[in-house]
């Protein structure tokens, strides 16, 4: 299918670095990796695809209508074997618990006449809405393979990293070492995302982002794994459930203690979930004590992140 591409692999570095797509195709947004951008500008980038009509053939649709809680590998040419298959999978999910987005793979030989950015961008909203995440799509069709990022990975995972990703993954995947290929994409674009900040609200910069990373991780013991999670449509109510069970995701081990604050980035409403030597956190003055950090204004409001992860960190110390 790509060995067509095998002679090629030689100037892929070559062609990488001057963007062109011969090889392999990068995003079709122009993501501006400067950290004043704001990942909300890129919710309403693809806030604006998702009202297209998805092409996607009925065919196609009836592939996708799985449990996504539990499959996040979409092998339609039977490219991998059924071990590599579980393992590709099992690891996705991994990666979709720990970082609290969704990481997909769609192998394919059919793009339905669709270009791989708009076949990519179709799958990911078919499965998973206009959540957080990204699609690796291996193209077996045409050769041109595709990273669709959507949400706030758009700041990390960049133009330029895809790039670096296809040099290193294009000679496994011509040479049909695609579990390679695959494993080692999820390996390099997972290093990119931070695991302390989580934005699902779409409204910080990758600079705030960055801070309030520096800010959990500085903080936190080798045994520990603490974590914020901002968002804009969770209520009030329904917050500290949100938080215990996505802090179910994140804990790795039994004996990993772990703290996680969820907070309403749009109202200052929260609520925190505790595990191991954290378990016991009250969720008294909790709320009130990170509401202080929304600044209301009469045409939107503005959350101190940083001042929130400091905040976050001078309590758990005092537990």
């Amino acid at each position: 299918m790509k060995k067509f591409l095998l002679a090629a692999v030689c100037t892929l570095m070559i062609s990488a670095l001057s963007g062109c797509n011969d090889i392999k195709e990068v995003s079709n947004k122009n993501v501006n990796s400067s950290t004043s951008e704001k990942s909300a500008d890129l919710e309403n980038e693809t806030d604006s695809t998702s009202q297209k009509e998805n092409k996607l053939s009925d065919e196609a649709l009836s592939k996708l209508t799985v449990d996504t809680d539990k499959t996040h590998l979409f092998d339609l040419c039977k490219a991998l074997t059924d071990k590599e298959n579980e393992m590709i999978n099992t690891y996705a999910l991994h990666i979709s618990d720990i970082y609290h987005l969704n990481a997909s793979v769609m192998i394919t030989d059919d793009l339905e006449d669709s270009e791989p950015s708009e076949y990519a961008e179709n799958c990911y909203k078919e499965l998973f809405k206009n959540t957080p995440g990204f699609l690796f799509l291996v193209n077996n069709e045409t050769g041109n393979d595709y990273i669709y990022r959507n949400g706030y990975t758009s700041l990390f995972i960049t133009d330029e990293e895809i790039l670096h990703i296809f040099a290193e993954i294009s000679p496994l995947l011509v040479t049909d070492k695609t579990y390679d290929g695959i494993k080692t994409a999820f390996d390099s674009v997972s290093a990119l995302l931070p695991q302390h900040a989580i934005d699902r609200s779409g409204t910080l910069s990758k600079d705030e982002i960055n801070k309030v990373e520096s800010i959990i991780s500085d903080s936190e013991a080798d045994d520990e794994r603490l974590t914020i999670i901002f968002v804009s449509d969770i209520e009030k109510d329904d917050l500290a459930d949100y938080a215990a069970n996505a802090q179910k995701g994140i804990i790795e081990n039994e004996s990993q203690a772990g703290a996680l604050l969820a907070v309403n980035i749009k109202t200052g409403d929260s609520a925190v979930s505790g595990y191991g030597k954290y378990e016991n956190l009250s969720a008294a003055d909790v709320n009130d004590s990170f509401s202080a950090f929304l600044n209301k204004t009469s045409e939107n409001n503005s959350y101190d992140a940083e001042g929130a992860a400091e905040a976050f960190t001078s309590m758990l110390k005092g537990n």
